[in-house]
């Protein structure tokens, strides 16, 4: 049976349910259950944590369908991103804004600016993230001509201020495992960002076997030192990164091999503010301005009535932001709405701050405190519980609530879309889910909608942890099953 397109637009109601009696419904109910336990009773799975909850929805109404385990916190993983995702809804609410602006001091006399440039950070992740498609630098090149050509100005003599005050500047999650910490998925936190955080880095053998490999990053700022031990080898092409001793240093090992490509990918920055604010002088720089001052901090009210807005407001749609975080399982995204929630909620973007709001949110939409636990945004942390009942009655309400933004449509379409462009993808199951997927560490999850074959929307969440008898792709088989069993018989 080919997709009905339901998922395509998923604001439709789920009162399909009225259509069907009782009878065929608890055939097919006793027929999806006794498969489910099939696929559970998997070796694989031995000494695993495993929690499954399957629900239908009927009249605002939970419909159980199979349960094992559902009433246990486990890890989530990163569908601990769905109740980041819900909470900013409501706390944010869906016509939030991100908003980035450009602020000066001073006043513009025979193309010189006689004060400070500001870039007030308003917690977008956006700004130069390789997720939204277009050009790293695109932002500070559209301020930067906007200077040049709009206010003639061909000089700043005073700083590049950058004001990231909306946020703490904690910006490492102490959870985060230390040896990942130079990765993307361990970016810091803060409230003016660029490029994710990171700085790009291409590792590319040289002439011939034996040299130096050459190394080169974007943006090529002064900051950065690389310690690069890195040799163009004839068959070995192993390259290893990672921070060095120095605040500002990556060190680069091992060896590239002649003839190829090398390595190229994105490494954390220990100071995004200061990241960004450098980057700004370099795009200014690039475009024919120059400042007489350094790049340094400010706090918010320095400026206050006396400042002047240029043509430099940025804005990111909470919706935009939610979309790349659900849909490419971005985590510095995920704590970067955390972080919002907590300024919006509290004053100040923290950790403390954003969860203690979420976790008020869990327990106004009717969940006990023993469902849950909340360590992080994204689910990087271990720390972090959840019971399946508690993420399909979440996924049901927002399933059911009005609203503009339609919360399915936020997670990824199975066979299409992100983390989940490579599952789902035969004929009678391509377009028929939207999930969550998650992982880490022997952990592996997934909790989201499926369109049966019958038409009916169900939920589900699927938990594993503890799981020692395979790797990731061992527990996405599983869970797979799972799900298509669900379609089949539901």
């Amino acid at each position: 049976m080919k997709p009905t397109g339901q998922f395509r637009k998923l604001r439709t109601g789920v009162c399909l349910l009225a259509l069907y009696s009782v009878l065929p419904f608890t055939a097919a109910a006793s027929s999806l259950q006794e498969e489910l336990r099939e696929i559970l009773s998997d070796g694989r799975l031995e000494n695993a944590s495993v929690a499954v909850h399957v629900a239908g929805t009927g009249d605002g109404e939970e419909e159980v369908l199979f349960s094992k385990n559902a009433d246990r916190p486990l890890i989530p993983a990163s569908n601990q991103k769905i109740v980041t995702a819900i909470a900013a809804l409501d706390v944010l609410g869906e016509d939030y804004e991100f908003t980035t602006t450009l602020w000066t001091d001073g006043e513009v006399e025979g193309g010189v600016l006689s004060g400070d440039l500001w870039i007030a950070g308003g917690g977008d992740p956006t700004i130069g993230s390789p997720a939204i498609g277009e050009d790293a630098a695109a932002q500070f090149e559209r301020w930067a001509r906007w200077l040049r050509d709009e206010s003639g100005i061909s000089r700043v003599s005073g700083d590049i201020v950058v004001d990231e005050s909306m946020f703490d500047q904690m910006y490492v999650h102490p959870d985060w495992p230390v040896n990942q910490l130079h990765r993307r998925h361990s970016a810091p936190v803060g409230a003016l960002s660029f490029q994710d955080n990171c700085v790009r880095l291409d590792v590319r053998p040289a002439e011939a076997v034996g040299m130096p490999a050459r190394v080169g990053v974007y943006p090529p700022l002064d900051l950065f030192r690389i310690d690069n031990t890195c040799v163009t080898d004839a068959g070995s092409n192993i390259i290893r990164v990672d921070w060095g001793q120095g605040e500002w240093e990556i060190r680069v090992g091992g060896r590239a091999r002649l003839g190829t490509g090398g390595w190229s990918g994105l490494v954390s920055v220990p100071d995004p503010a200061l990241f960004a604010g450098e980057t700004f002088g370099y795009i200014l720089a690039r475009h024919g301005i120059t400042f007489d001052g350094v790049v340094r901090r400010g706090g918010r009210g320095e400026y206050g009535s006396e400042g002047m807005m240029l043509q430099g407001r940025r804005r990111a749609s909470l919706a935009q932001v939610l979309k790349v975080m659900l849909v490419e399982s971005q985590n510095f995204y995920a704590e970067s709405v955390t972080k919002a929630i907590g300024a919006h909620s509290r004053g100040l973007g923290s950790w403390e701050n954003g969860l203690e709001a979420t976790g008020a949110v869990l327990s106004a939409r009717g969940w006990d405190r023993s469902d849950f636990a909340l360590a992080d945004g994204s689910g990087y942390s271990r720390n972090n519980r959840i019971t399946g009942r508690m993420l399909c009655g979440l996924l049901i309400q927002m399933h059911e609530g009005s609203g503009a933004v339609g919360f399915p449509e936020l997670l990824p379409l199975g066979g299409e879309e992100g983390t989940l462009s490579n599952r789902f993808r035969g004929s009678a199951y391509r377009g028929r889910v939207r999930a969550k997927s998650g992982y880490i560490s022997r952990v592996g999850t997934l909790s989201g909608y499926a369109e049966a074959a019958s038409g009916r929307v169900i939920v589900f969440s699927i938990m594993i942890n503890d799981f020692g008898r395979g790797s990731n792709w061992d527990m996405r088989q599983i869970q797979d099953a799972i799900v298509e069993a669900i379609i089949d018989n539901a």
